[in-house]
């Protein structure tokens, strides 16, 4: 006698088990990816119209939040065109070297003081660049 094969019962019964078990697998790999993809997502940065530049004081008043649950680390802010403001300049106002913290849930007003003239009733365009390489983009004006 040859090998024996499985009769049509055995058959009926294994099947749907294997289809069963291959969905739960699947569901489960599926979740897996999911978790494992929004663990690197990353905090946005809302930042407010509210944010202008003083021109009597050459401050930059900088209105932002963090939506998020991660703390965001701006490392630089730039007015395109005119200047550079970085963690390693003007941030700490003294010697330290440490980036602006936004922790998550909070709204901040951030005072930054600037070193050239800018000209009441203009717009300036900012992009601030955060420790996770994230660059955010607004318009602000110049009161």
């Amino acid at each position: 006698m040859g090998p024996t094969m499985p009769d049509e019962r055995g058959l009926f019964i294994g099947m749907p088990i294997l289809i069963v078990a291959t969905a739960i697998i699947g569901i489960l790999f599926i979740q897996w990816v999911v978790g494992f993809v929004t663990s690197f997502e990353r905090a946005h940065l809302q930042i407010f119209h509210s944010s202008y530049i003083d021109c009597s004081s050459k401050t930059l008043y900088l209105h932002v939040r963090n939506p998020g649950d991660v703390p965001i680390a701006i490392q630089v802010i730039e007015i395109i065109g005119f200047e550079r403001i970085d963690s390693f300049t003007r941030f700490g106002r003294g010697g330290s070297y440490t980036p602006i913290i936004i922790n998550p849930k909070i709204d901040r007003v951030i005072s930054i003081p600037l070193s050239k003239d800018y000209i009441s009733g203009t717009i300036y365009q900012i992009r601030i660049y955060t420790s996770t390489g994230e660059v955010y983009t607004a318009i602000i004006n110049a009161e």
